[in-house]
């Protein structure tokens, strides 16, 4: 499905970038599909539908993280 293509995404940007952050959209919410997300590297989450200023607090994040 399309927990596993992301995760399958997330490891190639991993393997071809390390140290890059990956913030993932997704309608999944269940534990497991989570789970699976950070086990294959991704480090911010979301659930398509979060409000906006949820997602730019996640990039300033993600940005910050990169930065530091």
């Amino acid at each position: 499905g399309l927990s596993r293509a992301i995760s399958r995404a997330a490891r190639e940007i991993a393997r071809l970038s390390p140290g890059t952050a990956i913030l993932a959209f997704s309608a999944y919410a269940d534990r497991a599909s989570i789970a699976g997300l950070a086990a294959a590297g991704v480090t911010e989450y979301l659930v398509k539908g979060a409000p906006n200023t949820a997602i730019v607090e996640a990039v300033r994040r993600l940005g910050r993280r990169s930065a530091g």
